[in-house]
This record gives C-alpha cells, structure tokens and sequence, in this order.
C-alpha cells in the first residue's frame, strides 16, 4: 500500500526482548517476520545510560547509532520533553572517550617520567634506565619523553641518549598544578 499511495506511512510499533542482544534489530520482538517485510526498522534503546536512536534501511539513509537527548522544561509542575535533539553518533563517543583515557594515560607517563627524572643526579637519566623504571609499554614511555622534549619539559642528548630535566623550581610547581610551564 505504502508503494502504491506514496503520501501514505504505515507504523508498526513492537518492543524488545528483555534479553540485550549486539544488534539492537535482532531485539525486536517478531524481528526476523519485521524486518524482512519494513522498508525502514527503527529502535531505540539504552546504552550506557544514553538513549541511542539508528536506523536500517532498504530505501533511503541509515541513520546511524545516535544519542537522542530531550529538552526537558516543566509544565503545569511536571517534566516535559519540549524538543529532541542528535547529541553526536556513537561511534564519536566511543572515539572520544579512547582519546580521554589515552590523554589521561599520557599525563600519568608525563608525571612519571618527570618524577623519575627530579630523584636522579643532576636531573639527568640514561633513557633506558628510564623505561626500566616506569611501568607501561616502551614505545608509549618514548612517545611521552618525546612529546616532554617537544614541550620543551626536558632535553635529550648523547648517546646512549640521555634526557634532563629542564623545569626547576616554580614551573615544577606549576607543571605538578596543572599548567603550561613551557
């Protein structure tokens, strides 16, 4: 009908199964008889205490897995949705929070690596005792007495390379508070 009348829109509404699946489509109750027959399924569900909206679709765009968010106002002293809105797809906030979790564990090596470097003579330590000292994988350790040199945190030379610590005092102070000290 939908074909031959193309003003017309047919709905159907189901719910999910109780048990979580990995593909939200195959939760639909009935989804295989559904999904065969629909021109577009679409659910949604709760990840991570997100509400996630996406699409499949014969005909037309997939909307990918996106967080659906709701303007909430009140209204005669209750809650109400006001408008609904796209806060980004999944797979952005994935991303995001992998970026999160890499910067954070870069900041834990930087500190580390700076910590390391405060205890030893001169300020001064061969690079692989470094490594040795500091827990994690060795191209991580590199990358952050890398991206130290880069800031200007410390100095590498010689070989076998040597790294210095180039903040004293007050900018060890600010660096360890959270600041820029180069």
């Amino acid at each position: 009908m939908a074909r031959e009348f193309p003003r017309l829109h047919i709905l159907g509404v189901a719910h999910c199964k109780k048990v979580k699946t990995e593909d939200p489509f195959d939760s639909i109750l009935g989804s295989m008889a559904l999904r065969a027959e629909t021109d577009t399924n679409l659910v949604l569900y709760e990840e991570d205490g997100d509400r996630i909206i996406a699409t499949e679709t014969r005909m037309g765009r997939r909307l990918e897995p996106s967080i659906l968010r709701a303007e909430i106002v009140m209204s005669a002293g209750a809650e109400v949705a006001k408008d609904f809105f796209l806060d980004g797809t999944l797979s952005e906030r994935k991303d995001n929070r992998t970026a999160k979790v890499e910067k954070r564990k870069r900041a834990s090596l930087d500190r580390e690596v700076i910590a390391y470097l405060e205890e030893c003579d001169g300020c001064t330590a061969p690079q692989t005792e470094i490594i040795a000292a500091i827990k994690g994988r060795t191209g991580s350790i590199i990358a952050a007495i890398h991206e130290l040199t880069e800031a200007r945190f410390v100095s590498t030379s010689g070989r076998p390379l040597q790294v210095h610590l180039e903040l004293s005092g007050d900018e060890l102070t600010l660096y360890r508070m959270g600041g820029n000290a180069a």
